[in-house]
């Protein structure tokens, strides 16, 4: 096997996703931004400055939705954001990782404090944001979700708990 470096010159990525033109999307977690490389090598910078994503997901109607500092979908035609899910009790939300099932809901796991330091963890929550934007809390006591997917059948959801 061999190996190709596709780009250089970010911190930590995160998210990678491809589309059907052979795009590659990803998100660099401490500096902040998404990112996408075309086939041909240039990168683009979609949403500049947008720390944090852990999570992105092509949506059914086109952009992306994406984690961070809130859930929001990234709208490709018109580059604009807009917020899907930001606050939960009064309380702004920062979450990582995302999956979404067959009926359009997304779940997605809150982040209490800052994984890149040596901050003691603050557990955090796992969600599931029903169309168009209804947060049920459906699990308390997770560090940091990743590795969120749902099961062959379609009847659990698995995570990592960092």
């Amino acid at each position: 096997m061999e190996f190709e470096m596709l780009t250089s010159g970010y911190g930590l990525l995160e998210a990678p996703r491809v589309d059907d033109l052979g795009r590659l999307y990803f998100s660099d977690i401490p500096n902040g931004g998404v990112y996408r490389r075309n086939p041909g090598g240039n990168v683009e910078t979609l949403i500049p400055k947008r720390k944090g994503v852990g999570g992105m997901i092509f949506n059914a109607s086109g952009g992306l939705v994406l984690t961070g500092r809130g859930l929001i979908h990234w709208d490709e035609k018109t580059g604009h954001s807009r917020d899907l899910f930001v606050a939960f009790g009064g309380k702004p939300v920062s979450m990582n990782d995302l999956t979404t099932d067959d009926h359009g809901s997304i779940y997605t796991g809150t982040v209490n404090f800052d994984p890149l330091s040596n901050d003691q963890p603050i557990p955090g929550s796992l969600f599931r944001i029903d169309p168009p934007g209804r947060a049920v809390k459906l699990w308390d006591g997770i560090e940091v979700s990743n590795g969120l997917g749902l099961s062959p059948d379609r009847k659990h959801l698995y995570h990592s708990d960092s």
